[in-house]
């Protein structure tokens, strides 16, 4: 009898073992080292993607936007966006590339671990430079998975490593700034409770009093 693998994680892991199936039919996660000798052809992203810069130095361009990249570089671009790299002349730049899928996107977002409060993707890529600890725990995160992906490993190691890496960028860069999930009160009211606050109180005959029930018959 095989015994059962006992998982090292709280339910809401355990509970999505379908990122660990070995019968899927693509990989949620990869990883690769890019070497950019020259301008890259613009790029149309089809999933989401974190870059980290282990050395060189240029700029990746995104719309209409420009992002200084050097040692220490962590970006995220979203699956609708198109990028380009442009190393500086004489500059090898060396970087990371991560790609997951969106349903791993969603279950970092639902995760309670992963413990922020915005997505972290909006209408352009998010972008820090990471430094001391943070640079040294994105490298070697990155260094990890790229090994473990050209091995064709992907296990809870390779999403829990992942999920760091967007955490790292999320809590270096100004994501929670620029994308905060809007309170309740910037919310747009909710039509049926205005439709309701616009109706008149019905009086109780006896008393002349209001007596709290409003028929769904009477409008404003």
């Amino acid at each position: 009898m095989t015994k059962e693998k006992k998982l090292g994680f709280s339910q809401p892991m355990t509970s999505m073992d379908y990122f660990f199936s070995d019968g899927i039919s693509h990989r949620r996660i990869l990883a690769a080292l890019r070497n950019a000798k020259q301008k890259t052809p613009l790029r149309q992203n089809d999933t989401e993607t974190l870059l980290f810069v282990k050395s060189g130095n240029g700029v990746l361009e995104s719309g209409a936007r420009s992002y200084s990249l050097c040692r220490g570089a962590l970006l995220a671009i979203s699956d609708y966006q198109s990028y380009r790299i442009k190393p500086d002349v004489g500059s090898v730049l060396v970087y990371a590339e991560v790609q997951f899928d969106y349903m791993m996107y969603l279950f970092f977002m639902a995760n309670p671990y992963f413990n922020f409060t915005s997505p972290g993707l909006g209408p352009y890529p998010v972008y820090c430079i990471t430094e001391g600890s943070a640079a040294e725990t994105a490298d070697f995160l990155t260094d990890s998975l790229i090994e473990r992906c050209s091995r064709g490993i992907l296990a809870e190691r390779e999403v829990l490593q992942t999920m760091e890496l967007f955490g790292i960028l999320i809590e270096a860069s100004d994501a929670e700034e620029n994308y905060p999930n809007p309170s309740a009160t910037d919310l747009p009211p909710n039509p049926a409770k205005r439709e309701m606050s616009g109706r008149k109180r019905r009086k109780n005959p006896s008393s002349g009093k209001t007596d709290g029930k409003i028929p769904i018959w009477v409008q404003k």
